[in-house]
């Protein structure tokens, strides 16, 4: 399964090969960190801000924490496909479902916080 771009070249799904070599070693990381290890600890991270508690929390810093989270993911996920499609021009599947989830925790993170009391935002 490939994808073709308007300008008619192909994209291959998985990330896992390259003519070059060297340029999946210097995607896999940010800041001498592997990807994956920092999408494992973002997740762990922000579980406990998703946690029914947290979203029952009056404290306004545990909502400003989800949100910020949520923005630095969803920040990340656009980074990390700008990668994927024009330096490696190539897209990973497993990244793909991850940026979906990460898509969807931004958006129940907006509008669960949208639909809070008005008095609770502010604090």
């Amino acid at each position: 399964m490939t994808s073709t771009p308007s300008d008619g070249t192909r994209i291959e799904p998985v990330a896992a090969y390259h003519p070059d070599p060297r340029v999946l070693e210097d995607a896999s990381a940010l800041l001498g960190v592997p990807v994956a290890l920092l999408g494992l600890l973002y997740f762990v991270a922000i579980a406990p801000l998703y946690l029914p508690a947290a979203w029952r929390s009056k404290s306004g810093l545990v909502r400003r924490a989800r949100v910020g989270a949520a923005v630095a993911g969803i920040l990340m996920v656009l980074y990390l496909i700008y990668t994927e499609l024009f330096i490696l021009d190539a897209l990973c599947l497993w990244c793909t479902a991850v940026h979906g989830i990460t898509f969807l925790l931004f958006v129940v993170t907006l509008v669960g916080t949208m639909q809070m009391e008005p008095e609770a935002l502010v604090s």
